[in-house]
Formats: structure tokens, C-alpha cells, sequence
């Protein structure tokens, strides 16, 4: 995953956000931005994927 397509976030921030609010945000951004990089999109989407397995898995045994 490339550090420079995240808006800078203090590690504080980092520490709030939501599994929810990760998902949105690779949402919207594999919505609206245009990536330089193919590597960089797929290894987003990549990402998402997984974030949006670990959800599944989540609400299956429901572990929050």
C-alpha cells in the first residue's frame, strides 16, 4: 500500500477510525481520484477487499 495516497493523519486519528469509516474512505476514493499509479489503485482495491471480508467475518461470529 503507498503512504502518499492517504491525507496526512496523525497516529491519534488513526487510532479512531472506524472499520466502517476505512471502508467509506477507500470507497470514495477509488470512486473520485484517478490513480498515477495501476499499482497504487490495485493494491487499494486490494485492500477494500479485505477490509470488506473482515467485516463479513465480523458480523458472521459477531466480533465488534
Amino acid at each position: 500500500l503507498s503512504i502518499h495516497s492517504f491525507p496526512t493523519r496523525r497516529s491519534s486519528d488513526l487510532d479512531k477510525m472506524s472499520l466502517d469509516e476505512a471502508i467509506e474512505h477507500l470507497k470514495e476514493k477509488l470512486d473520485k481520484d484517478s490513480f498515477d499509479c495501476v499499482e497504487c489503485r490495485n493494491e487499494h482495491e486490494q485492500l477494500l477487499k479485505w477490509l470488506l471480508e473482515l467485516k463479513q467475518y465480523r458480523e458472521r461470529n459477531k466480533i465488534f
